[in-house]
């Protein structure tokens, strides 16, 4: 059983959890009181027994100090890729290339299993604002809302913003697929070599370093990071907070 929090707080917590079995767990955390050494103790004890791969990096943000388990290892993400999806839209809108209110129509290819009220309860040929579709795409981790967006913006443009802030080995790699064959491959997607990341490909460093400068308001604009924050917040009112167990 696969879990998908997406979730904020001041000290993000903002992870993923794999099928325990046989995937890795990205699990990166800024936390805003981190004593380094004694939880770092501490989360080595708690997986020693843990019968997969745990990849995390965790960052005080007051004082810089971090702690990093196989933190700079490239792991598949899910639905943790719609967090750099998320910023990609707010850019495009932010330099006139999207507008808000635009509005975006649902198609039978790109709804996909598990998506809820798009998915069942909404009409093919349905149309809703930007605005709505990325709500439901981060706060409830909606599929074919995010099928939706990636259509409109492509993974490859999705990707062209991780770049700009340094980010090389983040890349959104596909749509979500439904019962058909996969679509809209990024450049990085079609590569051989990435195909076993499915979605997208993604290190615990790297998520830090998107949710740094989010909580500082660098990122777009301070008025675009505020939004974003509130954003994220949402996923805690509507799921609850991500379980440590």
């Amino acid at each position: 059983m696969s879990r998908n929090p997406l979730l904020y707080g001041r000290g993000f917590c903002f992870g993923f959890r794999f099928d325990m079995r046989t995937t890795a767990v990205l699990i990166p955390v800024l936390v805003a009181a981190l004593s380094a050494q004694p939880l770092q103790n501490a989360i080595r004890e708690r997986i020693a027994g843990f019968p997969g791969t745990v990849s995390l990096y965790a960052k005080n943000l007051g004082t810089g100090a971090a702690i990093g388990i196989r933190e700079a290892g490239p792991v598949p993400t899910a639905s943790t890729i719609k967090l750099p999806i998320m910023l990609a839209v707010f850019d495009a809108v932010a330099r006139g290339q999207a507008k808000w209110d635009e509005p975006l129509t649902l198609t039978a290819q790109q709804k996909v299993a598990g998506s809820g009220v798009l998915g069942v309860e909404f009409s093919t040929g349905c149309q809703l604002p930007i605005r709505d579709v990325l709500h439901l795409m981060i706060v409830l981790s909606h599929n074919t809302a995010t099928n939706m967006i990636l259509e409109r913006f492509t993974a490859g443009a999705v990707n062209a913003y991780p770049d700009k802030l340094g980010i090389k080995t983040t890349r959104s790699m596909r749509r979500v697929m439904g019962s058909g064959p996969a679509a809209g491959f990024s450049a990085a997607g079609t590569l051989p070599e990435n195909r076993k990341f499915g979605l997208g490909v993604s290190t615990p460093r790297d998520m830090v370093t998107i949710l740094e400068p989010l909580d500082r308001g660098e990122i777009v604009s301070p008025e675009a990071s505020r939004e974003m924050l509130a954003i994220l917040k949402g996923t805690a009112v509507i799921r609850g907070p991500m379980s440590a167990a």
